[in-house]
């Protein structure tokens, strides 16, 4: 559990704002998910992104983050085919998409 170090949405709010001017970035959009740094380099900044993305634990689990505030173990995907773990897995197809628009 990581609650002890979880920052506000003021705080990140700062960090990207501060992070982005440094990078040249000088308009910050609360409601903009991807900043174009260069041609070569963007930033992708979310506010949440829980059931956004496939993570695979050290354990070699698909791991859900959208059923409580940890992660839990769907599948081992050693032992286990990975399309079985994502009919189980809660994934939120609109946040994913969101970063490429």
């Amino acid at each position: 559990n990581n609650a002890d170090i979880v920052i506000s949405d003021e705080e990140y709010a700062l960090f990207l704002k501060n992070n982005l001017k440094v990078l040249g970035c000088y308009e910050y959009e609360n409601n903009k998910v991807l900043y174009n740094v260069t041609k070569s380099t963007e930033i992708v900044a979310e506010k949440d992104i829980k059931g956004a993305y496939f993570m695979i634990d050290a354990g070699g689990y698909l791991a859900d983050d959208t059923q409580n505030s940890n992660y839990v173990r769907i599948i081992n995907c050693m032992e286990e085919p990975f399309m079985n773990g994502l009919k189980k897995l809660n994934f939120i197809e609109d946040i994913y998409n969101a970063r490429y628009h």
